[in-house]
């Protein structure tokens, strides 16, 4: 059976080049150590002992800080009707970011 159909598949967007220029730092607040409970793990065939496990949500969480800025040079977008929640999603993201305080 010959193929009748060829699908062209193109980028959501394109650039000729970006830049990512800023400051990213990662932190964890200085808590107490986590609570942690006893939990038996094997060691070879016969053998066993007892191990620390965190328990879950003691631990301090990870913060992300970013001061980063975004430089696009010949910037393109693609539109098609299957890419209509793909760019609901982005743009639900944004809103979001940009009720962030220190967003521009």
């Amino acid at each position: 059976m010959p193929l009748t159909h060829t699908l062209q598949v193109q980028p959501l967007a394109t650039a000729m080049s970006a830049q990512f220029h800023g400051a990213i730092a990662v932190g964890r607040q200085v808590t107490a150590p986590p609570h942690l409970y006893s939990r038996r793990m094997a060691v070879g065939r016969h053998r066993h002992t007892q191990i620390g496990v965190t328990v879950k949500g003691s631990r301090a969480l990870v913060k992300v800080y970013t001061d980063v800025h975004l430089t696009v040079q010949q910037a393109a977008a693609c539109y098609g009707m299957g890419l209509e929640p793909v760019i609901a999603m982005v743009s639900e993201y944004t809103v979001v970011m940009s009720d962030r305080p220190g967003w521009v």
